[in-house]
């Protein structure tokens, strides 16, 4: 009888760690954002892993914004590394940006379930980038 409770433990603590794992996760690559080479730009990249059951979308959106004016652009296309299950956004460049300003700066993509009947937008947590 002994066995019974452990082995209840031990599917309890499966269960509960596929559920912490059912979230979709989308953050900063390395060192992004960071100021770009010319004056008054900055550029932005991420990374991003979904669930089984998921879909990936074929670009993401930063979306920069200060004293509550935004500015947006679509970022070039996904790639996938297999080995590590992780989705890259490609390194995308905003032009135009006042120098020595503080922008704040956010990355999402919309995903869709693979059987096409939800949607969901994940994003990243806010940062910050000041541009040269």
């Amino acid at each position: 009888m002994k066995c019974y409770p452990a082995l209840f433990t031990l599917i309890l603590a499966a269960a509960l760690t596929n559920e912490a794992r059912a979230e979709n996760f989308i953050g900063w690559d390395s060192a992004y954002p960071k100021p770009g080479s010319i004056q008054g730009s900055a550029l932005v990249k991420g990374q991003f892993t979904l669930d089984a059951g998921w879909e990936a979308p074929v670009s993401g959106t930063a979306y920069f914004w200060q004293d509550g004016s935004e500015v947006s652009f679509a970022l070039p296309g996904v790639t996938f590394d297999p080995c590590t299950m992780t989705y890259t956004l490609g390194e995308g460049g905003i032009f135009g940006l006042v120098s020595g300003a503080t922008y704040n700066v956010t990355i999402e993509v919309l995903i869709r379930s693979s059987d096409g009947s939800t949607t969901q937008t994940i994003r990243s947590g806010p940062s910050t980038v000041v541009p040269d």
